[in-house]
């Protein structure tokens, strides 16, 4: 019961931190049409990633 409520008190805020969203939709325009680009990063650990 005690590590159940341990738990909670460690990983809730880690629930909440991901449930909240970073994207400010008053910036989208529909519209504007883009081209998709490929460029790949390279990451810290030496391994190659897409965008």
């Amino acid at each position: 019961m005690i590590k159940k409520f341990i738990l909670t008190l460690v990983f809730a805020p880690l629930f909440s931190a991901f449930s909240q969203t970073c994207i400010d939709s008053s910036l989208i325009n529909p519209s504007i049409e883009f081209i998709a680009l490929l460029k790949p990063v390279c990451g810290c650990d030496g391994v190659t990633y897409g965008n």
